[in-house]
Formats: C-alpha cells, structure tokens, sequence
C-alpha cells in the first residue's frame, strides 16, 4: 500500500505543477510553489514541528518559544500561506511542507516530529517511524465520518506514531476507531497557553469584537446585532484571513454609512477605534492585544455550518463576555474548560457572565510531554 501511495503521490505532484498557473491567480495560493519547488533547504534541528495554518502555529507559539529558550532548535513546516507567515516571525527555519513525494530528498530528518492536531500524512510520518508524537489530536464528530472512509489510509498513518495526544476521551475514542495506538487523553493546549501581549493598549469606552469571522458572517452578525447596545460603543471586527480584509472593509463602510456611523481600520489609524463607532482590525496579530481590552466577544466560525467554531480561549483568559453561534462542531470539548461561553445565534448579552478557563494541565506539563 505504501507503494501505491508514493506512486499516486508522484502522479498528484505533475497535477499540481499543470494547475500551478491557474491557483498562483489566487492570493490565497501565491506561494502555493513553494510546495512544489522547495529550493531553500531546512536546517537541521532537534524537533521538527508540522502544524496546519495560522492559528495553529498561534497556539504552538509559547511552546517553541520555551523550547527555543530551554537550547532546542526547531523545524517549522505548515500548509497555509498564513501559517507560513506567521511561522516565519517564529523561526527562519520555517516552510511550506513540500509535496510529499519531494520530503526524500528535501528533509533533513529531526530527532522527534510533533504534528498539531490533525495534520496527518502518510510518507512524513513513515520518514519519522517511532520517533514521533501527535499533539491536541481532535477528530469531531462530523468529520470522523469523513474520515473512516479512509481507515485504511489512517491505520498505516497511526503505525508510525509513538504516543498520541488526544484532547478529550471522545477525541481518543473515534481515534481509536481509526486505527490508532498509545492514545493519552490530555487536553486541548490552547487552554494552558501562557498569553502575552506585543503592546497594552488605550481604552475609553467599551469595547465589542467581532472576531475571527468568514465569509457571509459579517453581514448575519450586524444584522442581529441590537443597535441600541453599540450606543457608547465601539464595535470591532476582525476578520479571519486577511485576503478578505477589503472586502469586509467595503461592506462594514455601507454599514456604518447607512446606519450614520463612523468608521476607520487599523491600517488607516491604529488608534481610531479611540473616536470611531466601528473599526476593521485588517492587521493579523494584533487580536489578543484587543481581546485584553474588550469587554464583549462575539466569535466568528460559528454562524456558518462548515468551519466549526474558532478556539474560546484567548477571549476566555481575558474574562471577556462571549457568545457564539452554534456550529461549533469543532470546539464542543472545549466547552469542559470554558465556562460561561453561550452558544447561541441570538446575540443578546444581557443574561452572559464573565467567561474563564478551568484545567487540569499546565503548561509546563506541555513542555516536559514534547521534550520527552
């Protein structure tokens, strides 16, 4: 089987180069080469890092960090654009993960792989054989049915994998399922995460974000939203990706106009939220210094069905109100650790109590767990 994977690999590989001219179209997909011609080859590091996109190297962050601190050197790759942005504020030794097929002859091989939650594949875990680990492992209940088509598939990834992480008991259970071994249930680490601030910011009033939204989100959120609670408010939003930051800026700007409020982003005054009704965060990084600050959350990837909900605790630690839609297929375990989070699509805050975190774990648990 192995064979027969590196073979349709191989044939996926051509694909992609004939499609490459088509998807560089997109901002979305502009470094999408990279993956295809690695040029630039990885330094050889102690713990090889493999991680999705931005927020997950967000919540990998503090964890390199101490490991960095502690002598380590590290090996980031990811599959995003964003991701690799981000990643590359982290560690120079950052990439995209090359095409599968390319990893023989690209990596230098570290001495412990740790992937992040479900950035699963075959030939980078078969090249780390017993010398890798699965870290916030989740599998929801909506997409292990996707998933178990693939069983076959998963059963030959989880034969390489010498511990696994799971977040909770159910993530642990439908892992099982597919196949998996050595199965640990610890917890969801964006939970333990230390939180620091790049810059502590001004306040005069009190502060609403809308964080974290896709595509559609914008428009069902404002139209739900009481006026009267924005009266001696500023409301701010933040969109997930950044290549909708113009998009959402017009939109927002028919809003304030038609609704005769004011408005500014932060790539026109960073401080305008200070005198403005509404404020676009078109920044990436920037969302934690606002959620220490704010005193409402509403979160995005909740009121579409297909993204799954975005992580609780970031605004959590900062016992901000929040509330959130209720496709949050994604998220639900995180609910044991989070308290006060309402999950509704009605977005009324008059019955919403401060949120904050409960666990077991700590973040030291995290480091000595990677440090093995």
């Amino acid at each position: 089987m192995y064979f027969i994977y590196i073979l349709l690999n191989i044939f996926l590989y051509f694909l992609c180069l004939i499609a490459l001219p088509f998807l560089s179209l997109k901002s979305k997909y502009n470094k999408f080469y990279l993956k295809l011609f690695p040029l630039k080859l990885a330094k050889k590091a102690d713990i090889h890092f493999h991680y999705a996109s931005f927020g997950e190297i967000n919540a990998l962050s503090p964890l390199i960090k101490e490991l960095k601190k502690q002598g380590y050197t590290v090996l980031l790759t990811c599959a995003s654009k964003t991701g690799y942005e981000a990643g590359k504020k982290i560690d120079d030794n950052c990439f995209f993960l090359p095409f599968e097929i390319l990893l023989f002859f690209w990596l230098k091989k570290a001495k412990k792989l740790v992937v992040f939650e479900a950035e699963l594949w075959l030939i980078l875990s078969r090249i780390y054989k017993n010398s890798c680990i699965l870290l916030n492992a989740r599998i929801s209940k909506k997409s292990f049915r996707k998933y178990y088509r693939f069983k076959f598939l998963y059963e030959k990834i989880f034969e390489n994998y010498t511990m696994i992480y799971a977040q909770s008991n159910s993530d642990a259970r439908r892992l099982k399922k597919l196949g998996a071994k050595n199965i640990s249930v610890f917890t969801n680490i964006k939970i333990i995460n230390p939180i620091k601030l790049k810059e502590k910011l001004k306040k005069n009033k009190e502060l609403i974000i809308i964080a974290s939204t896709h595509k559609g989100e914008e428009e069902i959120i404002l139209n739900k939203l009481d006026k009267g609670f924005l009266k001696n408010k500023a409301l701010i939003i933040a969109p997930r990706h950044p290549e909708r930051f113009k998009q959402v800026y017009e939109l927002i700007k028919d809003y304030a106009k038609k609704n005769n409020l004011s408005f500014s982003s932060f790539s026109v005054n960073k401080e305008a939220y200070l005198e403005k009704d509404i404020f676009l965060l078109d920044v990436l990084g920037k969302l934690v210094d606002f959620y220490a600050i704010s005193d409402y959350v509403i979160l995005g990837g909740s009121y579409i069905d297909n993204i799954g909900g975005h992580n609780f605790y970031e605004a959590a630690y900062f016992n901000n109100k929040i509330i959130s839609g209720n496709y949050i297929f994604n998220q639900i375990q995180m609910l044991k650790y989070i308290k006060n989070i309402k999950i509704s699509d009605d977005i009324d805050f008059s019955d919403v109590k401060n949120a904050f975190i409960k666990s077991d774990f700590t973040f030291v648990d995290l480091v000595n767990i990677v440090k093995g």
